[in-house]
């Protein structure tokens, strides 16, 4: 499973966890709920637009 890097930090720092492929993994900045290059439904659309304020 892919997590955050934020919600691992910890475990990164002490060695409970190494990271893998590093130099594959994309860096994006932020959360998503949804990929942004995505079609998006029409439902979708209007969640994000409501959560938008």
């Amino acid at each position: 499973r892919y997590k955050n890097v934020e919600l691992v930090a910890d475990d990164l720092e002490h060695g409970n966890l190494i990271r893998v492929l590093q130099r594959y993994s994309l860096r994006m900045e932020g959360l998503f709920l949804y990929y942004p290059h995505r079609n998006v439904s029409p439902a979708l659309r209007m969640v994000i637009d409501t959560l938008k304020i």
